[in-house]
């Protein structure tokens, strides 16, 4: 069982700010935990980790949080740590190929979507070979519902693997 927890930006800012000498030690405590997450019950695994936090260019303080939890997918977080958001790894399409596995999730700012600015989550799915891409609706945060929409090309071709 895992959690996502959720520390002031100040604290983190403070933990790993760079000096010119010795640093001591600075302890960081979190303010918010996101509810624990358990393995499903088909035996799939929902580790949570790797996450990226969205930061709301208007409104700093409606940025979410966004995880990966491995086979069992992605969850999106309000700063409160309510979930806002799952989005289930793809199924295999046939009995030899893998399922999803959701592994490392970053942020882009303004890519460029059929000429419109978007933020995307980009998250790498290696059960599937490919790199997913989420777009981040704003107006979809600030009204507290699912904010990721998956926009990722469906002829996308594999990225790790040479076959």
């Amino acid at each position: 069982m895992s959690a996502f927890a959720l520390s002031s930006l100040t604290s983190l800012a403070t933990a790993f700010a760079l000096t010119a000498g010795p640093v001591a030690p600075v302890s960081v405590a979190a303010t918010v935990e996101t509810p624990v997450v358990y393995d499903d019950e088909a035996g799939g695994s929902a580790d949570a980790d790797d996450p990226a936090v969205w930061v709301d260019p208007e409104n700093p303080g409606r940025s979410i949080v966004i995880g990966t939890l491995k086979e069992a997918g992605l969850d999106v977080y309000g700063l409160d740590g309510r979930r806002l958001q799952h989005i289930a790894a793809p199924q295999a399409p046939h009995e030899d190929a893998k399922a999803g596995r959701f592994n490392n999730v970053d942020i882009v700012y303004g890519f460029d979507l059929d000429g419109e600015p978007t933020d995307l989550a980009l998250v790498s799915d290696r059960g599937r070979d490919r790199v997913r891409a989420f777009a981040i609706d704003p107006a979809a945060v600030a009204a507290g519902k699912p904010p990721l929409k998956d926009v990722t090309a469906p002829d996308v071709t594999p990225v790790f693997a040479a076959d």
